[in-house]
This record gives C-alpha cells, structure tokens and sequence, in this order.
C-alpha cells in the first residue's frame, strides 16, 4: 500500500462505516478509558487510549504480525488523538474553566454587595470605612496581595 492508499482507508475508517457502527472514536474511547481507569486503578483519557492503542499497533508491527491495516490502524489511531488533543478539551481544561467561571461568579457577586453596601453607606465615616475594608479584601480575592486600598482615603 502507498502511503496516500494508507491514509485514505484510514479516513474511510475513522470518518465512514466504524464511525456509524461504533459512534465517534471520542466518546468510544471515551468508553475505554472509564474500563482501564476502573481496572488499573489509574486516570487515563480518551488521548491516552488513542496513543496506546498506536502503541499496540507498532508493537504487532514490530513483532512481524503487522499488516497493511495495522498501518491504516495506526494512522487512524494517530488522527483521532490528534483531533482529541488539538479541537476537544480535556476534563482538566474543563475543570479549570468551570473553577474559573465560579471564581468570575463570586466576584461579580461580591463587587455587587460592595457597591449596594457603598450607596446605603451615604456619607456615614464609619460605614464608609467599612467599605473600603471589603474593597480592599476583595481586591485581595481578585488580585492576590498586590493592590491594596488606603482605607481612610479610599485611595491606592
């Protein structure tokens, strides 16, 4: 087999005929990773099935089982892990979106506190101090311990 012969049955594999018998290699390995995970006792993903299953293939080859379609295999393997690693998110890219949009909610929510808190505050010295406090600890959430707010001025 030419490599373009290669490549072109393995996109009639990953993109045709499996992908309708099987569903789409993603959620499929997907599938396969949940097993290993609850066999081995170890996370793995659906980019860790695709690169292990490449690894399978090279292995038959290198053992002198390989065929033609051990290479068409291969290349499918390889393609569906790129696409899982290059276009879909990962539980851990997913996680920290999800971790940051809580973090984006609490915020919001907290600034809007501050400012309601600061229109009923008026003019009151006292509660005037008391906003420039939780200003300055929400500046503290949003941006660690490099701002800092004067709490009698309300300055930087």
């Amino acid at each position: 087999m030419t490599r373009a012969e290669i490549l072109d049955e393995a996109k009639k594999c990953v993109c045709g005929k499996r992908e309708q018998d099987y569903g789409s290699p993603e959620d499929n390995f997907k599938v396969i990773a949940d097993l290993w995970s609850a066999y081995y006792g170890a996370k793995f993903t659906s980019l860790d099935v695709a690169m292990m299953m490449s690894l399978l293939k090279i292995a038959r080859v290198k053992s002198g089982g390989g065929t033609g379609d051990s290479f068409v295999d291969l290349a499918g393997y390889a393609a569906c892990g790129g696409e899982i690693k290059t276009t879909k998110k990962t539980n851990d890219d997913i996680c920290k979106d999800a971790m940051e949009f809580i973090k984006k909610g609490k915020r919001v929510s907290k600034l809007k506190e501050i400012v309601e808190n600061e229109k009923k505050a008026g003019s009151d010295p006292k509660k005037r101090k008391d906003i420039f406090e939780e200003l300055d600890e929400f500046a503290k959430m949003v941006f660690g311990d490099v701002v800092n707010f004067d709490n009698e001025k309300g300055e930087e």
